[in-house]
């Protein structure tokens, strides 16, 4: 559950000490660890002195949590989100799509041999810029007017949304040439759309201003004749097919867990060749990717070594500035019954209709999974009244006085009401109780000094002297609250 801190606010905003426990819970590594939804509700409870609250009111997003299943837990409970839409649902941006479509479309358009100017700018500093206008735009003659010659700017997919989430822990595994390191100490865990979730978004690429950017220069003619989305999936599964085998190949001789999470690129190699690649393409999107499948991993093949670790130099933060370790170094995986690589989805062309019956049937599953909801959160609101009645009841049967029994001896445990303290006489209290005929009679309680807020309350007292005469405590010693 991601905490709403507004609403913990609202919670505490009157109670400056429990506010400072709050924050001590998050800053105390002693605390930091995964409660339960109960454990967490019955703290938050106790501490904002209510009894009917619920995740809602404290948290704006619920996920489900999946640990590792070697059951060694995490160095640390740092949770990354996904990006959410206004609404709050899962997204997975259009730009994220095309990207990736780009990124085939740049490395199988590169020239066989390259020069330092492609990928450094005027300050000598690396870029990709230049090679950037290179390929998608050389009709312009300055680089700051390349998005606006760009063919993929007609290439025009919308955002993705989706219903579900589960949370995992994600874990690095760093190569030093002959060595690979599981490194747990970079543990974290990550919000991930799960496999097997479906959305539906739509494609646009408008055929007539691409011909019309054409007849006029402002896009590159060569480039145009491949901005066809059947041959931007067979691109894409092709270079995605490469990046894989090359991956295979640098991590060959390693074992555990690298060798199950090179199994599981095997299998999406082999689920890309049974691809029918006139309508399906199988991408690799967002955190995880890695920095070889986001640019195209073009810089083993055609920058000089030299450059390579130039480039390993800049790119490498503080201590980790050492050039002579692969480059990159790290892999990221969620651990789980096996190693899974990160960010992959199955792209697929739909026929209209058959989409707008795809959109049809998810509308009806909404609509289902929100009743479902509203009658979940009914039978909460029924079970709350009835715990806040049955909390009633109960407060109602400690405030009424048992009377006392006939006769009444020293050391019986008796009912009394707290009127007010005694004047002058420290922990002492004027109480009064109920005989065996319901007539209100008074005595004097030591053992406790009652507050303002307290007078009124029942509770319970030891007998230390009874009158004589009329059989009723005098005296009595605080036991405990009813």
């Amino acid at each position: 559950m991601l905490i709403d801190e507004y609403k913990i606010y609202q919670l505490f905003q009157n109670k400056q000490s429990d506010m400072e426990d709050w924050i001590r819970q998050i800053n105390d590594k002693a605390h930091n660890k995964t409660l339960s939804k109960g454990a967490f509700l019955e703290w938050i409870k106790l501490k904002a002195g209510r009894k009917n609250i619920q995740l809602t009111d404290v948290g704006n997003t619920i996920i489900d949590y999946r640990p590792s299943s070697d059951n060694k837990s995490t160095t640390t409970q740092v949770l990354k989100t996904a990006l959410r839409s206004g609404n709050g649902r899962i997204l997975l941006p259009g730009s994220s799509i095309k990207g990736s479509l780009r990124t085939a479309f740049f490395t199988n358009s590169l020239p066989k041999t390259l020069s330092r100017v492609d990928w450094t700018d005027e300050r000598s500093k690396f870029s990709g810029k230049a090679l950037e206008k290179r390929i998608f735009s050389p009709e312009t003659k300055k680089i700051s007017d390349s998005p606006n010659y760009d063919v993929f700017r007609f290439v025009r997919f919308s955002d993705f949304h989706f219903d579900h989430s589960e949370a995992y822990i994600c874990r690095v595994f760093s190569n030093y040439d002959a060595d690979v390191q599981d490194r747990k100490d970079l543990d974290n865990i990550l919000e991930c759309i799960p496999s097997g979730q479906i959305a539906y978004g739509t494609l646009q690429i408008p055929k007539n201003q691409i011909h019309l950017n054409t007849k006029y220069s402002i896009i590159n003619e060569e480039a145009n004749k491949r901005i066809d989305i059947y041959k931007l999936f067979k691109e894409s599964n092709d270079y995605l097919l490469n990046q894989l085998d090359l991956e295979k190949e640098r991590f060959k001789n390693a074992n555990d867990p690298v060798d199950s999470f090179l199994i599981e690129l095997n299998d999406i190699a082999e689920k890309i060749k049974k691809l029918d690649s006139n309508n399906q393409c199988i991408l690799r999107i967002g955190a995880g990717s890695g920095f070889l499948f986001t640019t195209g991993g073009w810089q083993e093949k055609l920058m000089p070594e030299t450059e390579r670790r130039k480039l390993a130099f800049d790119v490498r933060h503080g201590r980790n500035k050492n050039d002579k370790l692969p480059f990159p170094r790290s892999r990221k995986y969620i651990s789980g019954s096996t190693s899974l690589p990160l960010g992959f989805v199955l792209l697929e062309l739909l026929d209209p209709e058959l989409w707008k019956e795809e959109q049809r049937a998810v509308e009806l599953r909404r609509a289902q999974i929100d009743a479902e909801i509203r009658a979940e959160q009914q039978r909460d609101l029924e079970r709350i009244e009835k715990e806040e009645k049955e909390r009633a009841q109960k407060e109602k049967e400690r405030d009424v006085l048992e009377p006392l029994t006939n006769p009444v001896r020293s050391n019986d445990e008796v009912d009394v009401r707290i009127l007010e303290s005694v004047p002058g006489k420290p922990r002492s209290t004027h109480v009064e109780m109920m005989d065996n005929k319901g007539n209100v009679k008074r005595g004097i309680m030591s053992g406790y000094n009652a507050t303002p807020d307290e007078y009124g309350k029942v509770a319970i007292a030891k007998v230390q002297k009874v009158d004589g005469m009329t059989r009723i405590p005098e005296l009595l010693n605080f036991v405990r609250f009813k």
